[in-house]
């Protein structure tokens, strides 16, 4: 048994514990420390404080680890999708590229194809007209309006007519040129020069009118006998051998022949060649163009050749608009360029030489149809059977 009074005791005590811990707690808190020093109450609450600093810096510290693992995240995110579809865009844009740069090789192979199938028509008519004739004594009645009318059939330039003639044949070609010339109605005085009347050459040093020479020592002659102008071209008689242009276009169109002779070129092979790129007064960039006359029972034994500019602006006249902001690049063997830029589909021509190709531009050489390439940003033809001077 329990006396009354001491088991009342006793729950008010289990009353009082069950009271609210933190108040207990703080109040025993306030009980010692009421009974401590001032210097020892002091201190616990330096340490107090110091672990609430601790803790807040804690807090603060994993939070703004949060937000950098945060941010790294999107950025690294961010940066992939950019990588992706930046990836993706490079790929479309030269897809892209490769489709429009390769229409506009094609269109401009078939305009450059088109000028010189004029070649190979008046070719033929030579070889084929006059494959039984006395060479080099050889002319064409009607040439220039033959010729005009080729011309107008491939939007071409001017065309000569070269027969080669032999060192010991010259003064003969010379009369029978001279004399076919009276008998045709020309001019008294055609392709007379400051030494009279002969073959010619060129020489800017001589103390003359004409800065012409009688051509008598050349190793080879390939004399402008017939032009498409007629008794208005001042070439005529002119030994275009004597000019280091056209006996680089002449000398191409030979190794052709050679090739075809040692078998490395097919019979039907136009045995045509290019020489390296002027800038011509009125046709702009231009390249000297020469095709060899061989005869039908001989293909490899050259008796003339067909002579004409080829004017790479006339070429490109077509441009589609997709080529804005592009460039075109026309370059040779020997590293010579020329540039134009494509702006509201027109080719503006902004120069040759190096410090007119774009460097910066070149990507993989890539090879079409065999015998034309697309670099980067320029677009390189090279058709088959065109030997470079």
């Amino acid at each position: 048994f329990i006396p009354r009074n001491i088991a009342n005791n006793n729950h008010k005590s289990k009353v009082s514990t069950m009271l609210p811990r933190k108040r207990s707690l703080q109040g025993a808190t306030n009980a010692s420390l009421s009974s401590l020093p001032s210097s020892s109450t002091s201190s616990i609450r330096k340490k107090e404080q110091a672990k609430q600093s601790r803790l807040a810096r804690g807090v603060w510290s994993g939070r703004v680890l949060f937000i950098f693992i945060l941010a790294s995240t999107g950025a690294f995110l961010g940066w992939g999708a950019h990588h992706v579809l930046s990836n993706a865009e490079m790929e479309m844009m030269e897809q892209q590229f490769h489709v429009v740069a390769r229409g506009a090789l094609i269109k401009f192979q078939r305009n450059f194809l088109r000028k010189t199938e004029a070649f190979a028509i008046l070719q033929k008519m030579f070889e084929n007209s006059f494959a039984d004739a006395p060479w080099p004594y050889v002319t064409m009645t009607g040439f220039p309006q033959v010729v005009s009318s080729i011309i107008q059939a491939v939007d071409g330039c001017a065309m000569a007519y070269m027969p080669v003639v032999r060192s010991d044949q010259v003064e003969e070609f010379e009369n029978f040129a001279y004399g076919w010339y009276n008998e045709s109605g020309y001019p008294e005085g055609l392709a007379h020069s400051s030494f009279g009347k002969g073959v010619w050459g060129s020489d800017k040093t001589l103390n003359n009118t004409d800065k012409r020479y009688h051509d008598t020592e050349s190793d080879y002659y390939t004399p402008v006998l017939q032009h498409s102008a007629g008794a208005y071209q001042k070439f005529l008689m002119m030994n275009f051998w004597t000019n280091p242009s056209e006996r680089a276009s002449i000398n191409a169109t030979l190794q052709c022949i050679e090739s075809r002779k040692l078998g490395h070129t097919e019979d039907n092979v136009q045995c045509t060649s290019l020489a390296d790129t002027f800038l011509h007064p009125k046709l702009g960039p231009t390249s000297l163009g020469t095709q060899a006359i061989v005869l039908p029972q001989d293909n490899t034994t050259v008796v003339g050749y067909i002579h004409s500019p080829v004017s790479w602006e006339w070429i490109m006249f077509e441009v589609d608009e997709n080529l804005n902001g592009m460039s075109i690049i026309l370059t040779s063997d020997h590293g010579d360029a020329w540039t134009w830029n494509v702006e509201n589909a027109t080719a503006v021509l902004q120069g040759g030489g190096e410090e007119y190709f774009p460097q910066a531009y070149m990507m993989e050489d890539m090879h079409m149809m065999e015998d034309m390439h697309m670099r980067g940003e320029s677009l390189v033809m090279n058709p088959p059977g065109v030997y470079g001077a």
